[in-house]
């Protein structure tokens, strides 16, 4: 089991694809059965296009991630007539950083109440020193 990405967005309208190679014991290329003997299963999510073939033993599905799911996970189990033959875990967030780890903020700048008063006595003492100097060069 091949996924695109190593995490799913909590958004139905991105799809989180993916890809099955199916080979038997002897490490051949598993082709030729009925596909619904194929099956995914998806908790914490939902399949938004089933397993199909794309090519001999190569299949491509998709799978959602509900609005608000953020910070869960989503478990996918593959099953040949009942039997499971992969699973994954796959973490769910905005984007990987998010869906992998705690985010930290660090660097930047800081806009706080602090900062933008410190701008506000700056602003108020060039405009005093503009004042002033208009007042001297007037006498």
């Amino acid at each position: 089991m091949a996924l695109a990405a190593s995490y799913v967005r909590p958004d139905p309208s991105q799809p989180l694809r993916g890809l099955l190679e199916l080979r038997d014991g002897a490490d051949q290329i598993a082709d030729g059965f009925d596909e619904r003997r194929l099956t995914l299963e998806v908790n914490g999510g939902n399949v938004s296009q089933p397993p199909s073939r794309r090519a001999p033993g190569l299949y491509g599905f998709e799978v959602t991630a509900p609005p608000g799911s953020g910070g869960r996970e989503m478990h996918l189990a593959l099953r040949f007539d009942g039997k499971l033959l992969a699973s994954r875990t796959v973490p769910i967030g905005v984007d990987r950083w998010v869906a992998e780890g705690d985010p930290v903020a660090r660097g930047g700048c800081n806009l706080g109440p602090t900062a933008r008063g410190g701008w506000l006595i700056g602003l108020a003492l060039m405009g005093a020193l503009r004042l002033r100097r208009r007042y001297i060069d007037t006498k």
